[in-house]
C-alpha cells in the first residue's frame, strides 16, 4: 500500500507515523520513520540590501540572508549584480555563514549604478531583492582641455582658447579654470581651480572656454603647457616680436 503526502515544505525534515484504524477504532502509532523533503530554489530575496562606503571608484553592500522559510534549502552562494546601464557586472559569492557583505571595486567615478542581490542554494538561484541605486563620488579628471590654441594679439598680449575634456573623462563637474604664468621661467599653465602643485607666479580663473593675458614681456618667448589636474597635453612656443 502506498500513499501521499502533499503541501510539504521544501528542505524539512519530516517524522511520519501510521496508525491502522478500523470500525472499533485506531490502532497505537508505528515507530516514526524520518524524511526530509528535498530543495527547492529559493522563494525570498536577500533583506535589508543597503549601500555604504561609496568612494570614486567603489562601494560596499550588505544584507541579510532571506527569511528561513524562504530559503528552500541551505545557501551556497550570492549573487551580486551590479548595473550602470551600459555595464552588467555579475559576481558569485561564496556563503560564509556569518558575513553578508561585498566590496565593489574598479568603477568609474560620478557613475550612478543599480545593485541588487540573490540567493542561490543547490537547486537554483532566487529571485533578487529591491535594487539600492549608489552614485560614486568625484574623482580628478582623466583628461586635459582639448583644442588648446594661443593667438598672439600684439607683442604683449596673448589670447588662449580650448575646449573642456570630453564628459566621460571629466568624473565630476567642472568648475572652472586657472591659468598660470611666468615669464622667467617661461611656462604657461592652465588647470583646475584647485591646483596648488604649480609653479609661483601671475594667475587668472575664468569659468570660460578663453582667456586674454596683456602685459606680458616684448620679445619673448613663452612655452605653453596645458594642465588640468596633472593631466598635461602639447607644448607650443610663442613668440612676440
Amino acid at each position: 500500500m502506498t500513499g501521499s503526502i502533499v503541501n510539504l515544505q521544501p528542505a524539512t525534515v519530516y517524522q511520519v507515523y501510521m496508525t491502522a484504524s478500523n470500525s472499533l477504532g485506531q490502532s497505537q502509532p508505528s515507530l516514526g520513520l524520518t524524511v526530509t523533503t528535498d530543495e527547492e530554489a529559493p522563494e525570498g530575496p536577500p533583506l535589508q540590501l543597503g549601500a555604504s562606503s561609496v568612494t570614486s571608484n567603489g562601494f560596499t553592500l550588505s544584507w541579510a540572508p532571506p527569511a528561513a522559510q524562504l530559503q528552500n534549502g541551505v545557501i551556497q552562494s550570492y549573487l551580486v549584480t551590479i548595473d550602470s546601464g551600459r555595464m552588467l557586472n555579475r559576481t558569485v559569492l561564496p556563503s560564509s555563514g556569518s558575513s553578508y557583505e561585498y566590496t565593489v571595486a574598479g568603477l568609474r567615478p560620478n557613475t550612478n549604478y543599480m545593485a541588487y542581490v540573490q540567493a542561490v542554494n543547490n537547486q537554483g538561484t532566487g529571485p533578487a531583492s529591491p535594487s539600492v541605486s549608489v552614485k560614486t563620488s568625484e574623482s580628478v579628471p582623466e583628461e586635459a582641455p582639448l583644442n588648446v590654441a594661443c593667438v598672439s594679439l600684439s607683442s604683449q598680449s596673448l589670447q588662449i582658447t580650448w575646449q573642456p575634456p570630453r564628459p566621460e573623462f571629466r568624473n565630476g563637474l567642472l568648475r572652472g579654470y586657472r591659468i598660470f604664468y611666468e615669464p622667467l621661467n617661461e611656462f604657461l599653465f592652465l588647470s583646475a581651480p584647485e591646483q596648488t602643485d604649480l609653479q609661483a607666479g601671475s594667475s587668472q580663473t575664468t569659468t570660460e572656454l578663453t582667456v586674454f593675458l596683456s602685459g606680458l614681456e616684448k620679445f619673448s618667448n613663452y612655452s605653453v603647457q596645458v594642465n588640468l589636474k596633472k593631466k598635461k597635453i602639447h607644448l607650443t612656443l610663442i613668440q612676440f616680436n
